[in-house]
């Protein structure tokens, strides 16, 4: 089978999920190429890139001016709180990622123009500032073969944003958007949902997602549900199946053997539909509610700005941006992750964590409820219900070492059973062929 894997990342982006679709695909003897938007280091002859030069990097040293807002909150503080009181509530916090479906951040021609070979099966995984639907439309155009849409956030079903945030909207095709002031005409998002609808509707495609995202996407109309697919998830990549004496991790790690180790980490934390902010509450509760506080520390892994400590009385370590391999260590050195996301496809983290033998507290949403047994193998608390989030940490915290290692070997043998690449494969090809023939 020749397959073409499109991404707006690298291969080795995300900890190297590209790479690993391809080792997997060619480990049963399919022809892989890989097309992304900018060449990046250790390419190989099949991987190629829309422009032939390396991802502009800013060079600019300069200090961001403050914003007017900040300026309100630092001279006028109580002024800014009846501001926030009046207005918070009505505040939506969109996430908007593409103002014009019709126009690509990078041309759909030129995307296409770029594949110069025949396929059995294209999967797009991350679309983020190179793909739209237009360009889906475009590449089915010239294959004509079956189109699999991997959604990694919530893009390809909203008028323009990647995430939900706290609207509903998505659900009346986009009308009336609360975000409507950021695109060039206000129906703009109406019409972007409208676009998109008519691509799906028009095209050999098949939306690949989680089932909680399943219910939104089926709320949404934008696709019929005939073509959307909970049962091609992703397989678990094998960086986080190693072994490792965690008190040798911890000892590397510059972290004490003797203390509860809470980890936590997101590519920005302070995105509020991260959920960091809750998870702190969280952690207070639970520190609060034990004899000896002195036993926990929570490690940050991110990139974040803000320092957290002066708001909780646990010992923090920031240990900033992890390479795949740091982040792999840093899971097997853990006693629980924590996943506080609010409002999220995913995330990644939590089947990492899983993988490498480390529970996870969760709240009930994204992939969370879908791969954690719990109890079992961590547990799921009531969506932003911070009691019973902080429940889900002291419930770790309460197992002995034997209960501990006993979940810890669970975690890894039922997301193994799951995410395997043999059972990918067999799920790849039972709805290749579905769609194949339509």
């Amino acid at each position: 089978m020749r397959v073409l894997i499109i991404s707006s990342l690298s291969p080795y982006k995300s900890a190297n999920h590209g790479k690993r679709l391809i080792d997997i695909f060619q480990n049963v003897g399919y022809e892989v190429d890989y097309l992304t938007k900018y060449r990046f280091e250790g390419m190989a002859d099949n991987m190629y890139s829309v422009f032939d030069c390396f991802e502009p990097t800013q060079t600019t040293h300069q200090q961001p001016q403050p914003k007017f807002k900040d300026k309100v909150k630092k001279k006028f503080p109580i002024l800014y709180k009846l501001y926030k009181l009046l207005v918070s509530k009505k505040e939506i916090r969109q996430s908007v990622i593409n103002l014009n479906e019709d126009s690509p951040e990078v041309d759909a021609q030129l995307v296409c123009d770029k594949i110069q070979k025949a396929y059995d099966v294209v999967y797009i995984t991350f679309w983020q500032f190179m793909l739209t639907s237009k360009s889906i439309k475009l590449i089915y155009d010239k294959l004509r073969v079956p189109i699999f849409m991997g959604t990694v956030d919530m893009y390809p079903m909203t008028g323009g944003c990647y995430y939900f945030n706290d609207c509903q909207n998505y659900q009346n095709e986009c009308i009336k958007c609360p975000a409507a002031r950021l695109f060039t005409s206000k129906d703009m998002p109406h019409k972007n949902f409208l676009y998109k609808k008519h691509v799906y509707r028009t095209t050999n495609c098949v939306y690949i997602c989680n089932k909680w995202m399943k219910e939104r996407v089926i709320k949404s109309r934008i696709i019929s549900e005939k073509k959307i697919s909970t049962s091609l998830v992703g397989c678990g990549n094998p960086l986080f199946l190693l072994k490792d004496n965690k008190q040798k991790l911890r000892d590397e790690l510059n972290i004490s053997n003797d203390k509860f180790i809470i980890f936590a980490g997101a590519a920005n934390v302070e995105l509020p539909r991260k959920g960091f902010k809750e998870m702190i509450s969280a952690v207070n509760e639970f520190h609060s509610s034990i004899c000896n506080a002195n036993d926990v520390v929570l490690v940050l892994a991110g990139r974040n700005s803000v320092n957290i400590s002066p708001q909780t009385s646990v010992e923090v370590i920031n240990v900033g941006f992890l390479t795949a391999d740091k982040l792999a260590k840093m899971y097997r050195a853990a006693d629980v992750y924590l996943s506080p996301s609010l409002d999220d496809a995913g995330p990644s983290m939590v089947v990492q964590s899983l993988l490498s033998g480390t529970p996870v507290v969760a709240f009930n949403i994204g992939i969370a409820p879908e791969v954690i047994l719990h109890k079992e193998t961590g547990y799921i608390a009531q969506l932003a219900d911070i009691h019973d989030f902080a429940q889900g940490i002291h419930f770790i915290y309460d197992l002995d070492n034997t209960q501990r290692k006993r979940m810890g070997e669970k975690c890894r043998e039922l997301t193994i059973q799951n995410r395997n690449p043999d059972s990918f494969i067999k799920r790849f090809e039972r709805l290749y062929e579905e769609f194949r023939q339509k």
